[in-house]
């Protein structure tokens, strides 16, 4: 903002002028049921429903930082802190877009060819005074560390406790299931740095960027899990059986429905990425259904044989 000299008022109508303010919720194509629109009001009201659902209930990085709360009451309350001041800092994030944009399409001259993901690196790099780019390059840095770290430690911890230890392939004393713990996040840390070497080397220039790929596959394994936890927690009929075949049919369907919806088809013929998980989602609903109804109609309410809950012990109580 320093650089076009504080000019909001020439921001908000150039940024206009391209499209890129709120004039399309007042367009009727807004509001459209067509699947092709990237981005509608009706997309924007499942989103608003499924997000925390996904975030709170399935994540696996915020329930651990959630656990870590001294008590539930400081749980709820991290909750409703972060919720209140979400707006705050996703505006301030479009904020910047928008300087970014206003700024090299009437002043700064950006390099031809360079990728939209980059473009606020070039910025640092190229405007911004020393020290500044090297601080901004270490607290990206720090807090890229923070949640990988994380995500290593939890695909850990699911790998021994809820594979490995659940199957009866791991057990002993403490100390075992702390070097083998360790032992899983060397072997994750080495996965995911491969993946990511991966998907850098399957990059093609002219392609978008890869984030875009990334959420049309990981959002419909997602949805696929909260369909699965809100089973869970609004019926005690929903059983671990029918909780873990829909989840089996639900993300093969979602592994490779996606590739032809969305990843192969060519631009100007994809439905909306955020649509590409509703098959699978469909599929794992009924699955769970069926499922769970076909195991309370063979065993009794009373049998000690009775399957268990998706919450543990019979109708919900933990074993």
């Amino acid at each position: 903002l320093a650089l076009v000299g504080y000019d909001l008022a020439g921001l908000w109508q150039f940024a206009a002028q391209h499209d890129h303010t709120f004039g399309r919720m007042a367009s009727a194509e807004f509001y459209s049921f067509d699947p092709y629109v990237r981005f509608t009001f009706w997309i924007w009201i499942l989103m608003a429903v499924i997000e925390p659902l996904q975030h709170y209930g399935t994540d696996q990085l915020v329930v651990q930082r959630l656990l870590a709360s001294k008590d539930y009451a400081s749980a709820r309350r991290a909750i409703y802190v972060k919720t209140f001041f979400t707006p705050f800092y996703m505006a301030l994030f479009f904020g910047v877009g928008l300087a970014l944009f206003y700024y090299y399409g009437t002043v700064g001259d950006l390099p031809e060819g360079t990728p939209p993901d980059q473009v606020m690196a070039h910025f640092i790099v190229t405007q911004l005074p020393t020290p500044l780019p090297g601080l901004i390059a270490a607290a990206l840095l720090a807090a890229l560390m923070s949640t990988v770290d994380s995500t290593v430690g939890s695909l850990s911890t699911v790998t021994c406790i809820d594979f490995l230890e659940r199957f009866g392939i791991l057990s002993g004393d403490e100390s075992r299931r702390i070097r083998s713990g360790k032992a899983f996040t060397v072997i994750w840390g080495v996965v995911i740095i491969g993946a990511a070497l991966a998907l850098t080397a399957s990059a093609r220039p002219d392609r978008k960027p890869m984030v875009f790929e990334l959420i049309a596959v990981w959002s419909a394994l997602w949805a696929v899990l909260v369909v699965v936890m809100v089973a869970g927690v609004v019926s005690r009929r929903t059983t671990a059986l029918a909780a873990t075949l829909g989840l089996a049919v639900g993300m093969v369907i979602n592994l490779t429905l996606p590739w032809y919806l969305y990843l192969f088809t060519p631009p100007d013929e994809r439905i909306s990425p955020f649509l590409v998980p509703i098959p699978g989602m469909l599929a794992t609903i009924v699955v769970v259904v069926i499922v769970s109804l076909l195991e309370n109609c063979l065993f009794s309410q009373n049998s000690d044989e009775r399957k268990r809950t998706i919450l543990g012990g019979p109708d919900g109580r933990q074993a």
